[in-house]
């Protein structure tokens, strides 16, 4: 062999082992891909008898239609602030769930306008949702790859969190959620980063992992994100021995880099929620969470509830629970277990005292529902602690390994029997019509519970053997995880393909009756799919959004109905009352448009025969002393909504000597233009809600709105003609650019002055 020839294959053979590796992650990728569409090639099968859809509920009643709105907006050029269609108008981009400036979601909106879309549609959301859970996956295996050595279990680790009961359980509905929860993964591998190398760049990919999850709009999910990111940072830290006093500069460092990215969400958020209904949240109200039979659902799915949150299939459970045996003095098997064992109590909210501890003693939990949601904490903790028992299976033949594996084979036989013989049982049973499911199908997760149990059995049987070879148990170990998950988790979000929001009778009625660029609301005593009048092009008084205006909420549940109308410019009543009615049961002058089933499920459609304009004029300002005397006064009997107006400040009014002309001439989610003319000084009101950032110009003069009725818009015109104008310029949203900017500014910097640092090293 020449020389020539032999240096020709040492390189050759140097070239493969480089690209070896890359090869290897590619094969990672591809089976982490091929789980995900396993998971959701139903969802978006070319054939149509095939296809699903997401079930209607959140995903399409908020979710679709707040990015519906936000593409309608950004197609006209105009950037969509304020949303008139919902709770007689409120601020869009202060909810947090409208995820205004999330980029995936911008991006889904832009490429939709790009390819000339004339509506957002369900299909475009749905792909949104199910990238993001691809996405977590390959975050998620890119975090375990510093935690494992074998690639292969660093996989399963991902599968384990993505597909798990509690992602694809109701997170992935609720869009916020699943979307803010993406971005753990690339937050704990930046904050295990920062913490051995204090770079720059660690600490920007910090920042901007915990940005993103705060702009994807779900505050409750992004602060237990801070949290578990905070407490894993300062364990790594103290782990490489990094003092106290370096590990809060650096931590502060990356959280308040993270605050000032995402300001531009953050600062308007932050005053909706100071303005909103969950200011004043009781305990009780805080401690929903998981019944505490949910703790069935870690072994069997889909048997306490619809969803099943700990459900994270048998060989996962297995591994984490022999990686806890195996490495039991190992301080990241001990770190994790402990995140395991918290988020799990916590979820239970207040059906365990544990809760009590969180409530009073960790910041935000005192103003955030549903703490089931705790269970990603679980989840993820478990997903770490299955690839640590996953690598110990694959990798490692030593004695305490075997010895583990045949103790855990012993339960899992036992584990194997008892789902036999329940599965007769339960079989039986269920052929007697007894089933106490919701869906009468108990023996489909018992099944299931046999089948995964029997799976690991074998694999932990074949594992404890002393010549036992892994070659072929990752993939094998792997398809069982992706089985199981599959089977137990992805249909429970299926529905089959339609129109998300179907033809409603009484809003055929209403556009039937409806004239000509008529201004009005509708008032919807829940008898319509939520939001479907909004999607419709209609405005209405109500909505299903959970954070609402604080006083809105307090005058929609204390003024009269028979008041709360002409005020917030209804027009139709869509009703369970065969008789529409005050308060007090009086009839109220209204014809029936259209009657749609009987008895309780009877939806009534009315026109009110009573004018309830848009704007008008009062020539009577009376001052109370707060908002709780005004709404006092409104529900007092013989009060004329178009006569008399309550304030909290005194406003400037003369007698009325003539009438008055009011007219709208131009009305847009964020801005709105009126003529009036008067015979003498009056108090121009807006059946509009009155929120900070509206701004109004008489004539080309500023003007300070003035709060009416303890919720309304206000002007005080002077006699004569007066063009009108009102502008939603939230100072809120301007404070939050700037900063975001700077953020901008400071991670770019940060970056340049590290690589300006390291070509000069």
């Amino acid at each position: 062999m020449s020389d020539s020839t032999h240096a020709h294959r040492i390189t050759e053979s140097f070239n493969y082992l480089r690209r070896a590796p890359r090869a290897r992650a590619g094969a990672a990728l591809l089976i982490i891909l091929a789980a995900w569409l396993l998971f959701f090639w139903r969802v978006f099968a070319p054939n149509v008898i095939d296809r699903v859809q997401f079930v209607p509920g959140d995903f399409t009643q908020q979710f679709l239609v707040f990015r519906s709105f936000a593409f309608d907006e950004l197609k006209q050029g105009r950037l969509p602030l304020w949303l008139p269609c919902i709770d007689s108008g409120y601020p869009y981009q202060a909810d947090p769930q409208s995820a205004l400036f999330y980029p995936p979601a911008l991006l889904n909106v832009g490429l939709n306008i790009a390819a000339g879309a004339q509506q957002f549609s369900i299909g475009a959301l749905e792909v949104e949702a199910a990238l993001h859970i691809l996405l977590a996956a390959i975050l998620l295996y890119g975090f375990l790859r510093g935690e494992v050595r074998r690639r292969s279990s660093a996989v399963l680790g991902a599968l384990v969190f993505a597909f798990g009961g509690y992602l694809t359980g109701y997170p992935i509905l609720q869009l916020a959620i699943l979307e803010s929860v993406t971005w753990l993964p690339l937050a704990l591998w930046a904050a295990r980063r920062l913490a051995a190398r204090s770079d720059a760049r660690s600490m920007v990919v910090l920042a901007a992992a915990l940005a993103l999850s705060v702009l994807a709009g779900h505050p409750q999910t992004y602060t237990y994100i801070f949290y578990l990111v905070a407490i894993y940072f300062v364990y790594r830290a103290r782990r490489e021995q990094v003092s106290w006093g370096r590990t809060i500069v650096r931590l502060a460092g990356a959280i308040g880099l993270a605050l000032m990215l995402s300001a531009i969400q953050l600062v308007p958020s932050l005053e909706y929620m100071r303005l909103s209904t969950r200011a004043e949240l009781s305990f009780t109200q805080a401690a929903t969470g998981l019944p505490l039979a949910d703790l069935l659902q870690v072994f069997v799915a889909n048997v306490v509830s619809h969803f099943n949150p700990l459900y994270i299939g048998w060989l996962p459970l297995a591994c984490a629970a022999l990686a806890i045996a195996v490495y039991r003095k190992n301080s990241d098997t001990l770190f994790w277990s402990l995140i395991a064992l918290a988020g799990v109590l916590i979820s239970f909210g207040g059906n365990l005292a544990v809760f009590d501890g969180a409530y009073w003693l960790l910041p935000g939990y005192s103003v955030f529902r549903d703490q089931e949601r705790n269970a990603l904490i679980f989840s993820v903790a478990v997903s770490v602690l299955s690839a640590y028992g996953a690598d110990a299976v694959l990798r490692s033949q030593a004695r305490r390994v075997r010895q583990t594996l045949r103790t855990e084979a012993r339960w899992l036989t036992l584990a194997v029997i008892l789902s036999v013989v329940t599965l007769a049982i339960v079989s039986y049973l269920s052929s007697l019509g007894i089933d106490p499911t919701a869906d009468r199908s108990v023996a489909q997760p018992v099944a299931l519970a046999l089948l995964a149990s029997l799976a690991t059995l074998i694999v932990w049987r074949i594992r404890s053997g002393r010549c036992a070879r892994s070659g072929y148990l990752p993939i094998a170990m792997i398809m069982i995880v992706a089985i199981d998950l599959a089977t137990a988790n992805r249909s429970i979000n299926w529905a089959p393909i339609g129109n998300p929001f179907p033809a409603q009778l009484p809003i055929e009625a209403i556009r039937s009756d409806m004239g000509l660029n008529e201004i009005f609301r509708v008032h919807n005593e829940q008898r319509l799919p939520g939001h479907s009048l909004c999607m419709n092009g209609l405005n209405e008084v109500g909505g299903i959004t959970p954070i609402l205006i604080g006083n809105y909420d307090r005058f929609i549940k204390t003024v009269p109905r028979e008041v709360r109308w002409p005020l917030l410019n209804v027009r139709y009543v869509v009703t369970y009352r065969s008789v529409l009615d005050d308060h007090l049961g009086n009839p109220v002058d209204a014809t029936l448009l259209s009657q749609q089933g009987e008895g309780q499920d009877a939806i009534y459609t009315y026109r009110l025969n009573q004018d309830h304009p848009r704007a008008w004029v009062v020539h009577t300002a009376e001052v109370k002393p707060d908002r709780s005397a005004i709404y006092a006064a409104l529900a007092e009997p013989g009060f004329d909504p178009l006569r008399v107006a309550y304030t909290l400040a005194p406003v400037a009014t003369a007698a009325a000597t003539g009438i008055d002309q009011v007219s709208v001439t131009l009305i847009d989610p964020s801005r709105m233009t009126l003529d009036a003319d008067l015979n003498s000084a009056g108090l121009l009101v807006v059946s509009e809600v009155n929120y900070p950032g509206w701004q109004a110009t008489v004539n080309g003069n500023v003007l300070e709105i003035a709060e009416v009725d303890g919720l309304l818009r206000g002007l005080p015109l002077p006699g004569g003609h007066s063009h009108v104008e009102f502008v939603y310029r939230p100072p809120a949203l301007i404070v939050g650019a700037v900063l975001t900017g700077l953020g901008l500014i400071v991670s770019l910097t940060l970056i340049i002055l590290m690589k300006r640092r390291a070509a000069h090293a």
